[in-house]
């Protein structure tokens, strides 16, 4: 799921690769964010990328 979000993925387009619903993507999605203290896909990115601290 991390690796859709840093490639660009919809959350649609995740829950359809991992055969899960949107719904159940999005909670994973916000508990990821969660996790790394972001609120968005750019900043995770940044974070992942090593541009933040």
């Amino acid at each position: 799921m991390l690796l859709g979000l840093l490639d660009g993925l919809t959350e649609k387009q995740i829950a359809q690769k991992l055969d899960q619903s949107p719904n159940t993507t999005h909670v994973h999605i916000k508990s990821i964010y969660a996790k790394f203290n972001v609120r968005n896909r750019s900043t995770l990115t940044a974070l992942w990328l090593g541009k933040l601290r």
